[in-house]
């Protein structure tokens, strides 16, 4: 079983009650709240965290250099092949869940305001149409990672994983090398003066009241952040180690804590663990160092990394959710629906508020009758009906068709995805 994450929220706060024995919560020592960005209250957050998470901050300093410090072609001496493979079989096992676990974490890696940022800084993914070719190109790589023998040079999976390496690099560089003022207001949408198509935002405010709501001790405290390790005005590096590690967070985390939830009620502890092996070795490809990779140790270990991920650091920002954060997690919804149709950002996030056991009552009332429908069949599918195996069989076949499907899609076929529009955008910007 799964660490217990509201357990791991009360064990790691610093409480004091008063002389009365009032409750304790009251009294959070207020060193821990991060308001004041100086480096004295920074050292006190780091003291709060678990030390697990502590020795991640170290990876905000960390470049990418031009070799990653990693090399590709050299295999790690603690990689184990025949456990890969075992990894790359439940991933094929249990791809439809996996897929659906993997789109709802980009909620959370979303949350990351910079990273946010540097996604809409590349304008690859700011729109319904961009965001489908941006993410089934992902799903495309990371298929090949699952299907193919990637530490061998001659498999495809091996030379998605040097476009990917260079991609991050040449983003990396560009940023860390250019003036910040000269790129920092393309960091957002809605403060941005030149951007004039509209913004998708229709429930942040509605959100963020909800998760102000939150029974999460950490929830306003902000404890857990990218920002953290950084005194104020110092300049952060982009696309770090820390960020590469936090990205395997969102390939694994919900899968290792909740498989029951994604389709893989059968899966073995074994199996799992198999699967995070996978995973390590992926991102020691990709260029993280060892002593960063979100996936060392065993199974319990990453388990509990991810409780603390979530505790320290999601919920947390999910207090802080912007109109940018809303934008383009629609965005990268709706562009997902475009090959694997009812798919909708409402009843998809539902779902992962569940999952958290956030209770959102806000979002409830504004759900269509066939938003509410959907989440609930969701919940029908995953919890249940993939325990029949040919019922999971024939799931995971849809989803790979629909990929399929979607990489054959004629010029006729593209034109018409672009061209369709939406209520956010303005009139004189539709595409």
């Amino acid at each position: 079983m799964p660490p217990n994450i509201e357990a791991v929220d009360q064990t790691r706060i610093n409480i004091e009650t008063d002389e009365n024995g009032n409750d304790p919560v009251t009294n959070v020592k207020t060193a821990i709240i991060t308001n004041d960005n100086s480096h004295d209250k920074d050292k006190l957050d780091r003291d709060d965290l678990p030390q697990d998470l502590k020795e991640y901050l170290g990876a905000l300093d960390e470049h990418l250099p031009n070799d990653y410090m990693v090399p590709i072609d050299i295999k790690p001496t603690w990689l184990n092949i025949e456990k890969c493979k075992q990894g790359q079989k439940f991933a094929q096992q249990y791809y439809f869940g996996l897929n659906y676990a993997e789109m709802i974490s980009l909620y959370l890696l979303f949350l990351d305001h910079e990273n946010l940022g540097v996604l809409i800084y590349t304008q690859k993914s700011h729109t319904p149409y961009k965001a489908f070719q941006r993410y089934l190109s992902t799903v495309l790589r990371v298929k090949s990672w699952f299907d193919t023998e990637f530490w061998n040079p001659n498999e495809l999976g091996y030379k998605n994983l040097k476009i990917v390496r260079a991609m991050h690099l040449n983003v990396s560089k560009k940023l860390n090398e250019t003036n910040p003022a000269e790129f920092q207001a393309e960091f957002s949408l809605s403060d941005n003066p030149k951007y004039h198509d509209g913004v998708w935002c229709p429930l942040t405010s509605d959100l963020k009241e909800d998760f102000s709501r939150m029974k999460c001790p950490m929830a306003r405290r902000g404890i857990w952040s990218s920002q953290n390790g950084k005194s104020s005005g110092e300049r952060r590096i982009f696309i770090n180690q820390f960020n590469m590690s936090m990205t395997q967070f969102g390939f694994v985390g919900l899968m290792l804590l909740y498989p029951d939830k994604f389709g893989a009620c059968n899966a073995t502890d074994e199996e799992l663990e198999a699967f995070a092996h996978l995973w390590k070795a992926i991102g020691y490809y990709l260029g993280i160092k060892d002593k960063y990779n979100f996936c060392k140790g065993d199974l319990k270990e990453i388990q509990q990394r991810c409780s603390n991920v979530l505790a320290y650091w999601i919920k947390p920002n999910l207090t802080d959710i912007t109109q940018d954060w809303e934008h383009m997690s629609r965005c990268m919804t709706e562009g997902v629906s475009y090959y694997v149709p009812g798919v909708n950002f409402e009843s998809s996030f539902k779902y992962l508020c569940w999952i958290l056991d956030i209770e959102t009552p806000k979002l409830d009332s504004k759900m269509t009758v066939v938003q509410s429908w959907t989440f609930y069949t969701n919940k029908l599918v995953m919890c249940y009906l993939t325990k029949v195996p040919f019922i999971l069989d024939f799931l995971n076949w849809t989803v790979r068709v629909a990929i399929k499907k979607a990489t054959k899609n004629d010029a006729d076929k593209l034109a018409k995805l672009q061209k369709k529009t939406y209520s956010f955008q303005n009139e004189s910007s539709r595409l």
